[in-house]
């Protein structure tokens, strides 16, 4: 298994066994977009997902979505990698063949909930975000303070929590890492 992680997102529980969460009959777990849509939905947060390497529907999947996203970018329609798992799950597969093939279990539960992930706190943009921001040639993103600050703290919490987890450098790594991004 693999767990891909947006640059925004941090592991907060190193003590979850975090293959638990993801069946073995399944391709992926991710977080639901939309809380009430059904655990086999396509609305997905692509930013913390956890693939099994070894389902059947792995590499169709992988080929596809990097088509997508690498079709994208030669357009200028942006760098986005959750457009293009969008569409894969919703245009390629039916709700029963996601259900029957296993391909995805969007979460009900707070493990990978955003900025208040049991498991994973990812922070997300907001609405600072200006139009155009992942288009060539575009007003390229810049995260906000507020964001930058959450990211900053939850490494230095896991850091105080877990302390052989982190170097002396870690949260100076951040900072800097962060402030770099102006």
């Amino acid at each position: 298994a693999v767990l891909i992680l947006d640059s925004d997102a941090v592991i907060i529980d190193l003590d979850l066994d975090v293959l638990s969460l993801l069946p073995e009959h399944i391709l992926f777990t991710a977080d639901k977009v939309e809380p009430n849509a059904s655990n086999t939905t396509w609305n997905v947060n692509a930013g913390v997902t956890l693939w099994n390497l070894r389902h059947m529907e792995f590499t169709y999947v992988l080929k596809m979505w990097e088509r997508r996203i690498i079709d994208r970018i030669k357009r200028n329609n942006g760098v986005s990698d959750q457009g293009p798992l969008h569409f894969i799950l919703d245009d390629y597969y039916t709700e029963e063949e996601r259900k029957r093939l296993g391909v995805v279990n969007a979460l009900d539960t707070a493990h990978f909930r955003m900025q208040n992930g049991t498991f994973v706190r990812h922070f997300i943009r907001g609405k600072e975000m200006p139009a155009g921001w992942n288009k060539h040639n575009g007003t390229y993103f810049v995260p906000s303070e507020a964001r930058m600050q959450g990211v900053q703290t939850a490494v230095h919490q896991v850091c105080q929590r877990w302390p052989g987890a982190c170097d002396n450098d870690t949260t100076a790594s951040i900072t800097r890492g962060c402030a770099s991004q102006r």
